[in-house]
């Protein structure tokens, strides 16, 4: 979970005849200072002044400050407090509020830090504050121009899912959106959007689908590989571009992903990612740009006074200007010194530069000396070390498992334990062939796994497929499902699949977390399909 949390909002009246302006700042400031002090469990009625700074046992170290001139007004909250449970950490909240003319502009940041001096083994995770979505249900909200609420929008029916679309493809569209799809079968979604929409607030739009058929309706329109069916939930980037998006960086959790993690903690999940990105994105909204600039040019007039003043005094002149004379000196000094140290810099680079074109010249060497090793290994007829004591299925997927970029899911186990080949040897070679060319798929740089496969083991005959019918995902979807993965990539060796020495692998790459992975699902007998 996050240890920051920010989201900024543009505030209306949600009733056109409603305050604007300064009086519509100063009752969201009445919310925020309800919200900040009645959480704090303070006396009923008693006194809080709208600015000022001090410390309490209820609500640690706070501070209110605030501005309004003839055309601006400002407002800001900063708050402190030690963790109740005794953890040597701080919680921090600031909210800033600006007007300067209907609307109000509210930026709120809670975030944790460690006690100075104490190295903690963890933070506590930042969760929503409830002030989001009271603000946003009370008034009418918006990031830049889209709308925010805490509630999701009203389901897509298959009529409506072009309009959706258009939506989702949007080239001004700033807010990420959650598409929650039904359940197979059902009308029903696994995931509340109700809830999901409440804890995103401010962060994301919530959407569901309103049965299979919108779902399917929305495949046809942006393809299977971006599509969101049977229960799944998946987050839309804003700047979404059919034709060139990696189907991997909108993210995808599937129905048996949800019913294994639960709602609530793929909300959790979905939340902790948003933070991060919008943290990312996050900086001074122009009013409060407005009103910091206005801060720092009353300090600087305010000095400027003091300067003349002081100018008037001419033994403080004298003074004045042999300091003056030596921070000219100083200023002298410095710059000989930045121009020695700037000269010193360029041969470090220069340096650094001949290094790294030594180090990838090397790299190259390197390379073309293990392809080299390969193809001497493949005349010679050797195996792939560490095979020959490798007899039973079982032995080479629990080894694969040590592989650098492979996974092997429980189920690949469980099935190996069945198996009665003793093709274990064969199969372990063709898991460090898929292992290496896990990393080579994901850059662009692999021939395919066919080819890959036939380069790399022209002694182990290997048929492979790189998915499955539409009729048999449709009716055994589930059944080709490992790990939440739908694994159409499959390849077989030893003979007829009914022969006790037939291996089926499952296996899909993934590139949605870290590294590259071979994800292994299935190592064993055949699987059925719409044909067995």
């Amino acid at each position: 979970m996050p240890e920051s949390y920010t989201v900024q909002l543009t505030l209306r009246s949600a009733d056109e005849d409603g305050p604007a302006g300064r009086q519509l700042l100063r009752e969201i400031t009445e919310e925020v200072l309800d919200w900040a002090t009645g959480a704090e469990g303070l006396k009923e009625g008693s006194e809080f002044p709208h600015y000022g700074k001090w410390e309490s046992d209820a609500l640690g170290r706070y501070e209110v400050s605030g501005e309004a001139d003839d055309t601006l007004e400002w407002w800001e909250q900063e708050w402190s407090r030690p963790d109740a449970h005794g953890r040597k950490i701080d919680w921090l909240s600031q909210v800033r509020l600006a007007t300067q003319g209907e609307e109000v502009e509210f930026r709120i940041r809670v975030s944790v830090r460690a006690q100075v001096g104490w190295i903690t083994p963890e933070y506590a995770s930042v969760r929503r504050p409830n002030i989001v979505p009271r603000l946003v249900t009370r008034f009418q909200a918006t990031y830049f121009d889209d709308r925010v609420d805490a509630l999701p929008l009203a389901p897509f029916s298959a009529s409506r899912v072009g309009d959706l679309v258009e939506r989702l493809k949007d080239p001004a569209r700033r807010m990420p959106i959650v598409l929650i799809s039904v359940a197979r079968g059902t009308t029903d979604p696994l995931m509340s959007p109700e809830d999901a929409a409440d804890q995103l607030a401010g962060l994301a739009e919530v959407v569901l689908l309103q049965d299979e058929t919108a779902s399917w309706q929305l495949t046809e329109r942006v393809g299977r590989s971006l599509a969101c069916f049977w229960g799944a939930v998946r987050l839309y980037w804003p700047g979404l571009d059919l034709n060139t998006d990696d189907p991997y960086s909108h993210r995808l959790w599937l129905a048996q992903r949800i019913h294994e993690q639960g709602p609530h903690s793929v909300i959790d999940h979905i939340f902790n990612i948003l933070c991060s990105r919008v943290a990312r994105a996050s900086g001074d909204l122009p009013l409060w740009k407005l009103a910091r600039d206005g801060i720092n040019l009353r300090a600087e007039s305010q000095t400027l006074e003091r300067l003349q003043k002081l100018s008037s005094d001419s033994e403080l002149v004298t003074i004045a200007d042999e300091e003056i004379k030596k921070a000219e000196r100083q200023r002298d000094v410095a710059a000989s010194r930045a121009e020695e140290l700037d000269k010193q810099l360029t041969a470090a680079q220069q340096t650094v530069t001949a290094l790294e074109d030594r180090l990838e010249t090397t790299r190259e060497n390197l390379r073309a000396t293990q392809e080299e090793l390969g193809r001497v290994q493949k005349r010679a007829g050797g195996a792939v070390p560490e095979t020959a004591e490798i007899q039973s299925v079982l032995d080479a997927v629990v080894r694969a498992g040590a592989l650098p970029n492979t996974q092997v899911l429980k189920e690949a186990i469980d099935s190996a334990r069945k198996s009665q080949s003793n093709r274990g040897g064969d199969l372990y070679k063709v898991f460090c062939v898929l292992d290496r060319l896990a990393t080579e798929h994901r850059t662009g740089l692999g021939m395919g796994v066919k080819a890959w496969l036939d380069e790399e083991l022209p002694d182990v005959s290997v048929q492979y497929k790189g998915g499955i019918s539409d009729t048999t995902e449709g009716k055994r979807g589930q059944d080709y499902t490992f790990g939440g993965i739908l694994m159409g990539k499959h390849l077989s060796f030893g003979g007829g699949h009914n022969k006790p020495n037939h291996v089926s692998v499952h296996f899909e790459f993934d590139f949605s977390d870290g590294p590259p992975r071979c994800v292994i699902g299935h190592v064993g007998k055949h699987l059925r399909n719409e044909m067995s």
